[in-house]
Order: structure tokens, then C-alpha cells, then sequence
């Protein structure tokens, strides 16, 4: 599924509003669309964040998704679109989980109800048995908890200390 998380930070906690889940996946200008049908008349800024392979050409075109959200949302929201924000290069997987356990279990997420898509993500996502790289062999999981991940990595990294061998 094409998918996108809609929130905003209040003072250290991250509030997710929203979330667009299009099944079956759609093209990045049809996600686009849906984000401007639901919050076109968002009176405040507009920002995009998300992952490092976001920023490459995708195979179906020769743009990438963030070139595309681009144009649409500063078509849109003209000024108060302040650009697409995203890392040189991806956190580490655990690291981003690190993070977003760290924020969850001190209440500096909150996710509205109505992100029943990222709510069941977030309880069904797991670790691989005997490894920590996540399980993706589900289609329908991961997309909203990696979304969210990546912001809430990107604002907020927990940097976690390394143990010394004994």
C-alpha cells in the first residue's frame, strides 16, 4: 500500500493526526492529491520527511517521489510549503526501532485513534526470529511504523551507548 503519516510536533511530543494507507499502492501523485484533498486548507506550514531512498529516481519514472511531492504541494501551498527534509543516508534499522520504543514508552507519541493502520503496525511488527532486522515479509506491515520511525529518527535520534565486550 502507497502510505503517508500526517503529524506535527508539540514541544517534545511527536502528534500523529493522520494517516493515508491507498491500497494496493498508488503513484506518489495520487498520494499527493489525497494529502491536499484531506488538508489543503492547513492555515500552517508544510514540511515532508521521510527516507533517503525517497530522493532517488524511481523506476517507473524518471522523478523522483520527492520531486513529485514538490511540485504538488508547492503548487498548492505555495510559501508555507518549506520543502521535503530527509537524511543523506538512512538510520540503521535497530537504531530507528531504538528511538521509536524510547519515544513510545515515555509518551512522546501520541497517535490519534482514527491510525488504526499504524496502530496495528505498531503491534504486529517484529524482529526476525534470532535477529534484529525486522520482519517485512508481510506487504501490509511496516509502511506507517517506518514512516513514522524515519520523523521521529530524523527530529529526535536516542543515541544509544555501546556495551563493552567483558
Amino acid at each position: 500500500p502507497a502510505c503517508s503519516i500526517v503529524g506535527y510536533r508539540q514541544g517534545a511530543r511527536f502528534m500523529v493526526h493522520d494517516e493515508i494507507r491507498i491500497e494496493g499502492g498508488a503513484p506518489t501523485h495520487d498520494v499527493a492529491t489525497e494529502f491536499v484533498n484531506r488538508f489543503g486548507t492547513w492555515p500552517g506550514e508544510v514540511i515532508v520527511r521521510g527516507d533517503q531512498t525517497s530522493e532517488r529516481r524511481d523506476t517507473r519514472g524518471t522523478v523522483s517521489d520527492f520531486a513529485i511531492l514538490t511540485a504538488a504541494y508547492r503548487a498548492h501551498f505555495g510559501r508555507r510549503f518549506l520543502g521535503c527534509d530527509l537524511p543523506n543516508v538512512n538510520p540503521l534499522e535497530a537504531d530507528r526501532v531504538a528511538t521509536m520504543n524510547t519515544r513510545l514508552r515515555r509518551v512522546e507519541i501520541v497517535i490519534d485513534p482514527r491510525c488504526r493502520w499504524l496502530l496495528t503496525d505498531l503491534g504486529r511488527v517484529t524482529w526476525k526470529p534470532g535477529a534484529r532486522i525486522l520482519d517485512k515479509s508481510s506487504r501490509e506491515l511496516t509502511h506507517l511504523s517506518d514512516a513514522l520511525g524515519y520523523w521521529v529518527h530524523r527530529e529526535a535520534p536516542v543515541v544509544l551507548e555501546l556495551l563493552s565486550p567483558v
